[in-house]
């Protein structure tokens, strides 16, 4: 249903908001959202509401990637990558998506999202391996730019 709204639309976003409405009517969804408005659960249920989709599309195959739209980048964008993990994504899933997978979205994967001879020297170097726990994501050792360490030790983070 939503591959075929996809063709006909053009536009993933109004695929799955006219899929949303079919299911329960646009109605509906609008008396949830004014009842929910202003309680304390609103948040809880907005998030929850964003992993069932995030779910849902990415059983019908689509390709889940880690941005910044949600406005605060930074210590916003780890919580979009745990949302990813929360939806069944592996900590290494999880980071090509935050990397490669995303460069390759945007059409630039032959410019970022990798490191290989000749693309930007731009990354983290982490004090913990994040192949087993995303926390380890926020216990930087130190950042490259262009390969010259612009924040932390480098000596610090490859010797000790």
């Amino acid at each position: 249903q939503v591959s075929a709204a996809i063709k006909q639309r053009g536009s993933i976003a109004e695929a799955l908001r006219k899929s949303q409405e079919g299911e329960r009517g646009p109605q509906a969804r609008i008396a949830d959202a004014t009842m929910l408005m202003g309680s304390q659960d609103y948040a809880r249920a907005a998030n929850a509401n964003r992993l069932d989709w995030l779910r849902r599309f990415r059983a019908m195959g689509g390709t889940l990637i880690a941005g910044t739209d949600m406005q605060f980048g930074g210590i916003m964008l780890h919580r979009e990558l745990r949302n990813l993990a929360a939806v069944g994504l592996s900590p290494l899933e999880v980071i090509a998506a935050a990397t490669g997978v995303s460069a390759r979205a945007i059409g630039q994967g032959d410019k970022l999202g990798s490191l290989r001879p000749g693309l930007p020297a731009d990354l983290v170097v982490l004090n913990r391996d994040p192949s087993g726990d995303l926390g380890a994501l926020r216990d930087i050792a130190c950042v490259l730019m262009s390969g010259k360490v612009v924040s932390g030790d480098f000596r610090d983070a490859i010797f000790n």
